[in-house]
């Protein structure tokens, strides 16, 4: 799915309830990546949680993998 950020809060509401594994943002500008990034470390322990994937500041878009109970199975044998 694709999502247009628009805020911080708007964007973890959409992480807590998306049923997918990724999550593709659009129109993540270097200073909203950086309130994004500040944001998922204040709230480490609160929702889900996910990883960055990918950013491009060029093309303002940033992909999340969401840690779901699939994913960790998965990728267990990896670590």
């Amino acid at each position: 799915p694709i999502f247009q950020f628009t805020n911080a809060q708007d964007l973890f509401d959409e992480i807590n309830c998306t049923r997918r594994d990724f999550l593709t943002v659009t129109k993540v500008s270097p200073s909203y990546f950086t309130e994004i990034q500040y944001e998922r470390e204040k709230r480490e322990k609160e929702g889900r949680r996910f990883r960055f994937r990918d950013y491009d500041s060029n093309y303002r878009f940033l992909i999340i993998t969401i840690l779901t109970n699939l994913y960790k199975r998965l990728h267990k044998p990896l670590y």
